[in-house]
């Protein structure tokens, strides 16, 4: 099972081969593209800071063993 994030870049990437093969790309493709990468990165960074969180956790809990 692919994450979201992994299936939401796959889906860009397919449409922006589409669009470049078509030479049909334009402004409004651009935006629309980095509206949704924008919102990877938003994604990506609440995964980092919930990582990290779980490993603060972690240590913590191993050091009261």
């Amino acid at each position: 099972m692919k994450s979201e994030i992994i299936q939401e870049v796959e889906d860009n990437i397919n449409q922006m081969q589409k669009l470049i093969e078509n030479q049909s790309f334009k402004v409004k493709d651009a935006n629309r593209f980095l509206k949704r990468y924008f919102n990877i990165l938003r994604k990506m960074e609440q995964l980092t800071e919930s990582r990290d969180m779980w490993k603060r956790k972690c240590l913590i809990a191993e050091g009261k063993k």
